[in-house]
């Protein structure tokens, strides 16, 4: 099968209605052996509406002789693994579905082709952690862009210089044996300049070494920077999506280009030209390319050991803060092969890195002398391991009057002037928006009206396709593609993924446009964070009046979420300080997922409320086991999740489970108010659902609670309530729990 007739297929399966209730649409990628009995078993184990790609060790012909000796099932796509075309179909699949429920699974048969099966599963899990990575983050890249525009403009034309020849370079990772080389380092740290990764800058600063370079890519890298840091000291190097206030405090930062991302397009409509650097799944491979771009005779990586120390730390500490430990991670751990040939723990996550920095390497080879000299770290293939302190050895000293920053592009002109359009041009993009909005909402009202009259609803049609013809010929202005692209696209797969957004939408005539009239609002609700955003990129010194972490639409939707059952919380919520919540919990952000959240106990100590690496299969896991356990039914049973954390096992329950009746028990409404700024979470649950804020303050919650039980009660539904293997450990939920009103 081709690549044109598996896009038609995979089209057909769109556009037929998804088999049996309304289910949120998964994916599960299967590799298997080319056994029709085996495919047959995979398809029927699972739910009619989850598609299925099955991967096998065959030809093309063997694909669709499988497809064609399996039966009508127009949700299942097939591949042969060594077809040439494999990639652009994995691709086009993750690209068109865009599911949030991914899974991957292996068959072993014991066959020949086995291993090479088995080694095409890092590519698609790779596809998958890609795919779900542009999904999650493309807002925040772009939002961080627009506020990082007037740095990017002021240091025009700044690039990195040519090191003098015979310049040794050390590259600094963040990895647990970090800690191990740092005196070795000050030692000799005027004879090779030092690039650090962002999150080495901490440890490296706690031991008085200042690096030349500090290299990130994470947007949401938060401040990584020791308590002794100068604001305003050390060149950065960083793509334009970085988070602003990070970037703020470099006394000079070096902005380089994002390839195949719509940035870049944007920017060169903008006519700025920034150097490319390398970005791949990790930042080592940014900073190793940073060092070859300059030109340093010999490179050696420490820090980058790419896996977890005896202790099971996956990165160096400067005493902060302890590592945190491994609790729901454990699925993901797995053994590599260490530089002295004894076994290592590793996780998913940085094998995924390992395979990019090795293919990086295999690209760049030849081009200087590269070592390995990362103690007990992982081996890494294409590089050679050498001891750090015979890599010291006879290395020439570095001038202190190194230039590391040349200027030289002059500072393009008239880009005042496009920004200003572009501010304009959005504002009428909004402006056209809200009208079609307003004009849909006046059709839905005269279609439900209780003597509708055709002649209104008519009139009323045709006005709102004069709205639409003007908001689409807006959207079309000139950038606006690439700044409410985005936008659109996040409101779609929302719209796509998330039955309870739709499932209050009338069945009658005026479905359709109720319909258009949630969509509208996903994207109306993003506008004005995005020309705030807009103001900033206008003026001509970086602000942070609009931090670009935390969205007003996202915040405005939870309290409308929140105030349909318990109007009292929603205002509460609104009161409350948005960064009251560092007092008691600290943050490491996923894009716009929900966070990894610790709560700071009285020790200082950190209590994590979720796994890590893998939060949301152990979420996933954790909720299977108790509706197991429970006998859950959604049709005969409701559920309580109280002090549900950072709210991932609610959250999961209630994409699997989208028609069920919930209540949500909220101790730490302080929380809770953080997170529902920062990600648009709460469309998973049904509309009936009830949020209930624990506080002194708040008078009626234990009613609404006593009275949400009784109607469940009455209605026959067995009230369950899921114990939290985290949050349910703290003293205050415990003395919580024996609270509750009988």
């Amino acid at each position: 099968m081709d690549i044109s007739a598996f896009t038609a297929r995979l089209l057909q399966s769109l556009n037929t209605p998804a088999p049996g209730p309304w289910t949120v649409p998964c994916l599960h990628i299967h590799a298997g052996p080319q056994d029709l009995s085996r495919l047959a078993e995979i398809r029927k184990g699972m739910p009619p509406a989850r598609f299925l790609f099955y991967i096998h060790p065959g030809s093309e012909i063997d694909s669709e002789k499988l497809f064609d000796s399996l039966g009508k099932s127009e949700r299942c796509l097939i591949a042969a693994a060594g077809e040439i075309a494999f990639p652009n179909k994995l691709g086009l699949l993750l690209g068109v579905l865009k599911c949030e429920g991914q899974s991957v699974s292996f068959s072993s048969d014991g066959s020949s082709h086995e291993a090479a099966m088995s080694r095409i599963l890092p590519m698609v899990r790779d596809g998958l952690s890609q795919a779900k990575y542009e999904s999650r983050s493309r807002l925040i890249r772009l939002r961080c862009f627009l506020h990082n525009l007037p740095s990017i403009i002021n240091n025009y034309g700044s690039r990195l210089a040519q090191l003098p020849q015979g310049t040794a370079a050390v590259v600094c990772g963040a990895g647990p044996s970090l800690s191990s080389h740092l005196e070795l380092l000050k030692k000799n740290e005027g004879c090779f300049i030092i690039i650090a990764v962002g999150r080495a800058l901490p440890i490296l600063g706690e031991a008085g070494i200042n690096p030349d370079l500090v290299v990130e890519i994470d947007p949401a890298c938060g401040n990584r920077y020791p308590s002794s840091w100068e604001k305003g000291r050390g060149i950065l190097l960083s793509p334009a999506s970085i988070i602003p206030d990070f970037a703020s405090s470099f006394g000079k930062v070096l902005w380089f280009a994002e390839e195949n991302s719509p940035l870049g397009t944007i920017m060169a409509q903008l006519g700025l030209e920034l150097q490319q650097l390398a970005i791949s799944r990790s930042v080592i491979n940014s900073a190793l390319d940073a060092a070859l771009k300059m030109g340093a005779s010999k490179i050696a990586l420490i820090g980058s050991d790419l896996a977890l120390s005896k202790s099971l730390a996956s990165h160096a500490s400067d005493g902060s803060a302890a590592n945190p430990d491994l609790d729901g991670d454990e699925a993901s751990l797995v053994e590599v092969e260490g530089n002295d040939g004894e076994k290592l723990i590793s996780n998913t996550l940085f094998c995924g890195m390992k395979a990019a920095l090795e293919d990086y390497l295999e690209q760049v080879s030849g081009h200087s002398q590269i070592f390995n000299c990362t103690k007990t770290g992982a081996k890494i293939k294409n590089i050679k391991y050498l001891e750090f302190e015979k890599f010291c050895e006879d290395l020439q000293e570095v001038s202190s009057k190194l230039k590391l920053v040349s200027d030289s592009a002059a500072k393009p002109q008239g880009i005042g002037e496009k920004l200003a359009r572009l501010n304009s041009d959005f504002a009428a993009y909004a402006k056209a928006l809200e009208s079609s909005l307003q004009c849909a909402e006046k059709l839905r009202d005269e279609i439900s009206g209780e003597n509708p009259v055709d002649d209104e609803i008519h009139a009323a049609r045709e006005h709102l396709q004069s709205c639409l013809k003007e908001e689409q010929k807006r959207g079309q202005t000139r950038l606006i593609p690439l700044l409410a692209g985005p936008i659109i696209a996040q409101a779609d797969e929302l719209l796509a993924y998330t039955p309870n957004l739709l499932s209050a939408v009338p069945e009658n005539q005026g479905k359709q446009v109720s319909a258009l009239i949630v969509r509208q609002k996903l994207i109306a609700g993003l506008c004005p964070d995005f020309s705030k955003d807009l103001a900033v990129a206008c003026s001509e010194n970086v602000s942070s009046a609009a931090y670009p972490l935390l969205f007003e639409g996202f915040r405005r939707h939870a309290l409308s979420f929140v105030a349909h059952k318990n109007p009292e919380f929603s205002k509460f919520l609104a009161s409350i300080d948005g960064n009251s919540f560092l007092r008691n919990f600290d943050f490491t952000y996923k894009w716009q997922s929900l966070p990894i959240v610790r709560k700071i106990m009285k020790d200082g100590s950190r209590f994590r409320l979720s796994s890590n690496l893998e939060m949301e299969m152990q979420a996933i896991r954790e909720n299977s086991i108790f509706a197991k356990d429970t006998k859950y039914d959604p049709e005969t049973c409701a559920v309580i999740f109280l002090a549900p954390g950072n709210w991932v096992n609610a959250v999961e329950f209630a994409k699997v489970f989208p028609q069920g009746e919930f209540m949500i028990i909220e101790p730490w409404p302080e929380l809770f108010a953080a997170i529902m700024s920062r990600c648009l979470f709460l469309h998973h649950f049904p509309e009936s659902t009830l949020v209930l804020g624990v506080d002194e303050r708040l008078k009626q919650w234990k009613k609404l609670f006593h009275a949400q039980r009784r109607e469940w009660q009455r209605a026959g539904k067995r009230v369950l309530m899921q114990t939290n293997p985290r949050t349910w450990q703290l003293p205050e939920i415990k003395a919580l729990l024996g609270s509750l009103p009988e």
